[in-house]
């Protein structure tokens, strides 16, 4: 009889599910066959019974080991409309079904369990879940393309050799065995629950819904699990994902890792499909979904969901791609993909954390954590090991991007990009911001290659760019952006900035760029103005529009090479009562040219930034182009480049530093600082080696406040062609201010209208100081000529003062004068002849002085004419007696005696040598030597 009952068990349960057409108008054939592998403990299916106070069907039987439960089948479908519900015997934790035949699985209806177990199904040759199928677990849901379920005991329950379960107590599973090939997995449901709501595929909170498989579909499906755990895993060949039990209270109890897994599939969300995690209970914990695959995609206003309302734990949105992960919209419907992890409660955002490779974001699709409670906002992490780029805008011109903004209590979340190249282009965008008391969060970019920020969108509305800001109306501060990378390029209209526009203060922003920061270009607006691209610190954004009372947020950039061009812009400036921010370059070489700005300014009351910039090697200022005004009017200006800190409101105007070794300024570019409203003007100071001025300009002006001064420290030359100037100007009342040069030289073409101007309308002249070794080409000037001029005049008021030292060059600096009495030679020389039996006629020796001769004594006295031979041989009194070691010569002589002249001399017995008078009679004698004449006496 039981051989029978085997045998005829196929057969039994597919006919027994034809009896569902009896009981129901709309009911769809299942096909549910068992397998027979499990022997008399094989699954049965009863169908037409009361289930959950509805007709459905029942599986019964299977083999019970433990607290886990065993069916098998060759064949497990549902049809559209139908109900099958497995058994729930009392202590089964786990149901375990596989599908041992050659189809796939069609759940087109409802998958239910009659009681609180975990469900695992398993059918290697593919699952498809319709558009109204639907889960009905208590548990956690597992539905995989594996080919096994394994065990701690080396037990696997496979759908491809089938075994019956050894009668051993058998734990919890502990993973998906995968064969080389597995089948994907399509999901299509969307159910709506009885309030109406799409729900697709659900479980219950803190329950996980795991797809694993091959390819994983979502079209226009839907899964939810509410404060629980959503698992999509696409793998590919041989491997193993293991399960992560836990079964401490308020925590998911089952989690996925792949670590036994090296190859993956893709991942395809599509048509408005969803995955929802979300937490709307007070104490709820919220839930984390997980996609692990080779390609993730969202597109067609897809979305993945995970907020909070309650004050639970926060979770996680993770993706994981080892190719790309790619977001866009569908043309021509007005669509954008999604991920959303807002905060509306007190237990903070989940966090989104994509790791791939390559991440793609276009079409108006975004990343956000926003916070709406008191928590703080989740974070936004993204580790792309390639590249992140960030395209484009919907059709309605919502931008593509990623978005921590707090329009509440709680803190922004933060957002941290960890990529090789950053991508930002036509309107897309990165912003953390805050529009109310809480303050906003951090904006981190990590770009090993280049960040390169390029457009905006069409009409200029919205610039491409890396944002941190304080909008109208917030009091908390904006949070802090720092970019690092090799090249930084911002092109077209593209910009960053650090703002504020209410009460709080604007964040600080840091660029390092280890090779060159590139700023240049601009884009059209709808209304023909043009918008800069550029670095920015704002305070507000116009006078008559706000008055913002935070202060600006500061810049400081850090790189080998800074080029601003063709209108393109770094300003640190404010509009309104906060203070600006300052604007801090540190660089080897600056070049700003074509109509470039750099610089900060005040245009209300606010104090203006001040700006320092350290080049090691080199600055230049030069030409001009057409640029934005900085206003949000639709003026367009055609700019000289500048490199400036200027006021033009109420606000006093910081002051601008440069230290570099040279420095040049050139057709028409200008290095300034202004007061050119009531707010006084900053200083100008300026270290280097050299300033070059070729039709260029360094200047000071102020209109009504104080001077506005210039400090010049070059170590060797300052050079001016071509109409440049140096001046400290005064308009209206203001006095004329101050310039300092200390430097070598000052040179000048006389005939090419150069000046060094310090002078004034109704005010007083300003005081010009200059220290050089020399000054060349420049002429001092009671008035302006077209000449080059040294001038500090006054229209209408008292001239100014010029001062200039210049010290005259003295041959003689650094030497020793000889003194106008020469060395008496006498007390060095004895006078005698050396005695004690040398041959002083050996040593053929001598020694001349011949004094100065015509030479003057000083070498700036001219030559004299009569010049007196004086004898440097001491006059001999007659009776004084001359030794060798003579150590006082009376040198006024005395009326000598008469000397009688000497005929010859004689050699007494002793050696001494006498003259006489007359000569002796002596036999002669011839010497090879010449001999040595010693006077005694002189004149």
């Amino acid at each position: 009889m039981l051989k029978f009952f085997r045998e005829f068990l196929p057969f039994k349960l597919a006919v027994s599910a034809c009896c569902c057409l009896i009981f129901g108008n709309n009911c769809v054939l299942a096909e549910i066959t068992a397998d027979g592998t499990l022997g008399s403990e094989s699954s049965i299916l009863i169908p037409g019974v009361e289930v959950k106070g509805e007709i459905g069907n029942r599986i019964d039987g299977g083999a019970v080991r433990g607290a886990n439960l065993f069916h098998s089948f060759s064949e497990f479908s549902i049809g559209d409309g139908q109900r099958v519900y497995f058994y729930n015997p009392t202590g089964i934790e786990n149901i375990l079904t596989r599908v041992t035949g050659n189809n796939s699985s069609n759940i087109l209806g409802t998958l239910g369990v009659l009681g609180n177990a975990n469900l695992f199904f398993i059918n290697p040759n593919g699952i498809v879940f319709g558009r109204n199928a639907r889960l009905d677990v208590a548990g956690s849901f597992v539905g995989s393309t594996a080919d096994s379920l394994r065990f701690d005991n080396n037990f696997a329950f496979s759908a491809n050799n089938p075994q019956t379960p050894p009668l051993l107590t058998i734990n919890v599973p502990l993973g998906l065995q995968f064969a080389a090939n597995p089948g994907s997995i399509l999901n299509q449901s969307t159910v709506r629950d009885s309030n109406g709501e799409i729900i697709g595929l659900q479980v219950r909170s803190q329950r996980t819904l795991a797809l694993v498989g091959g390819d994983i579909f979502l079209q226009q499906g839907r899964i939810k699990a509410d404060g629980g755990q959503i698992e999509l895993g696409s793998v590919f060949g041989n491997g193993v994902v293991g399960f992560n039990w836990s079964f401490a209270s308020n925590t998911i109890p089952l989690t996925l890792s792949y670590e036994g897994i090296e190859n993956y599939r893709d991942i395809q969300l599509s048509g408005r499909a969803e995955i929802i995690a979300n937490s709307d209970s007070i104490s709820q914990s919220i839930g984390s979904v997980h996609l692990q695959g080779r390609r993730v995609t969202l597109s067609e206003e897809s979305g993945i969901f995970n907020s909070n309302r309650g004050s639970g734990k926060p979770g996680s949105v993770i993706v994981n791609a080892t190719d790309l992960v790619e977001m866009s919209g569908g043309s021509p419907i007005d669509e954008d993909s999604l991920i959303d992890v807002a905060n509306y409660g007190s237990g903070g955002g989940s966090s989104v954390i994509i790791n791939t490779s390559r991440l793609i974001v276009g079409d108006g699709s975004f990343i956000a954590a926003n916070t709406r409670g008191v928590g703080q906002g989740g974070r936004i992490i993204v580790n792309a090991s390639n590249s992140v780029e960030l395209l484009g805008t919907s059709l309605s011109g919502f931008s593509t991007g990623f978005f921590a903004t707090t329009q509440a209590e709680g803190k922004g979340g933060n957002i941290t990009i960890d990529t090789g190249r950053l991508i930002v282009k036509d309107g897309g965008v990165v912003s953390v911001s805050t529009f109310n008391t809480g303050d906003g969060g951090e904006l981190t970019v990590m770009a090993k290659e280049f960040v390169e920020l390029s457009g905006a969108y069409r009409g200029g509305r919205n610039s491409s760019g890396l944002f941190a800001q304080s909008n109208i109306g917030a009091t908390g501060d904006a949070g802090n952006l720092t970019i690092k990378t090799g090249q930084l390029f911002i092109r077209n209209g593209a910009q960053i900035g650090t703002s504020t526009f209410s009460s709080g203060n604007g964040g600080t922003m840091l660029v390092d760029a280890s090779k060159s920061v590139e700023v240049n270009g601009t884009a059209i607006r709808s209304d023909g103005s043009r918008v800069s691209s550029g670095i920015f610190s704002s305070v507000g954004r116009r006078p008559d529009v706000t008055q913002p009372t935070g202060k600006g947020g500061d810049i400081t950039i850090n790189s080998n090479r800074l080029v601003v061009e063709d209108g393109g812009q770094i300003q640190a400036n404010t509009f309104a009562r906060g203070a600006g921010g300052t604007l801090t370059l540190n660089l080897e070489n600056l070049l700003i040219k074509s109509g470039g700005e750099v610089g900060a300014s005040t245009y209300g009351e606010g104090l203006g930034g001040k700006v320092t910039v350290n080049a090691l090697e080199s600055i230049e200022v030069s030409g001009s182009g057409i640029g934005d005004t900085g206003l949000g009017n639709s003026s367009i200006r055609r700019f000289n480049s500048i490199l400036s800190a200027g006021s033009q409101g109420l606000g006093d105007s910081g002051n601008l530093t440069i230290a570099t070794k040279n420095l040049v300024v050139k057709d028409g570019g200008q290095v300034t600082v202004s007061g050119l409203g009531i707010g006084n003007p900053g200083n100008l100071d300026i270290t280097a080696k050299t300033i070059s001025l070729n039709e260029g300009t360094l200047s000071a002006t102020t209109a009504s406040g104080s001077e506005a001064n210039i400090q010049l420290r070059v170590s060797d030359l300052i050079r001016l062609r071509n109409n440049s100037s140096i001046t400290a100007q005064a308009f209206d009342k203001g006095n004329g201010g101050n310039i300092n040069i200390n430097t070598n030289f000052v040179v000048a073409n006389p005939n090419e209208n150069s000046d060094i101007i310090a002078n004034a309308i109704e005010g007083s002249g300003g005081r010009i100081n200059i220290t050089a070794q020399g000054i060349f080409g420049l002429q001092l000037s009671e008035t302006l000529t077209s000449l080059s001029d040294i001038n500090a005049s006054s229209e209408l008021g008292i001239n100014g003062v010029v001062e200039i030292n210049t010290p005259d060059v003295n041959p003689s600096n650094g030497l020793v004068n000889l003194p106008t009495n020469i060395v008496d030679a006498s007390r060095l020389i004895a006078q005698t002849c050396r005695t004690g039996g040398e041959a002083t006629a050996n040593e053929q020796s001598e020694f001349i002085v011949t004094g100065r001769g015509g030479l003057p004594p000083n070498p700036i006295e001219p030559l004299s004419s009569d010049v007196i031979w004086q004898d440097l041989q001491p006059h001999a009194l007659p009776n004084e007696k001359v030794t060798g070691s003579q150590k006082e010569v009376n040198l006024i002589s005395e009326t000598p005696s008469a000397i009688a002249e000497a005929q010859g001399w004689v050699t007494n017995a002793d050696g001494t040598i006498t003259l006489v008078a007359q000569a002796p009679t002596a036999t002669p004698h011839n010497s090879s030597l010449t001999p040595v004449s010693c006077p005694v006496t002189q004149n």
